[in-house]
């Protein structure tokens, strides 16, 4: 799965628009229209916003995923 296309299932999961997202995140919408078309990839400062954006869930994820498997790993 793209960058892109995840975030773009985050957003739409979350009721966001574009509009909001970027107010939310301190992006402009064209940016958040880019990344979603897989236009361009976002820059590390780019993320850690996107990232920042608890509505997205993305760090929960992301976090959730890295414990299962340090969980995995010590077995």
């Amino acid at each position: 799965m793209t960058c892109g296309k995840l975030l773009w299932q985050r957003r739409v999961s979350a009721r966001l628009s574009r509009a909001r997202l970027a107010r939310l995140a301190g992006l402009c919408e064209a940016t958040i229209k880019l990344i979603e078309k897989d236009r361009t990839r976002p820059r590390k400062e780019t993320l850690l916003r996107l990232l920042a954006v608890t509505e997205l869930m993305l760090f929960h994820r992301i976090h959730r995923r890295r414990n299962r498997r340090r969980i995995t790993q010590k077995e």
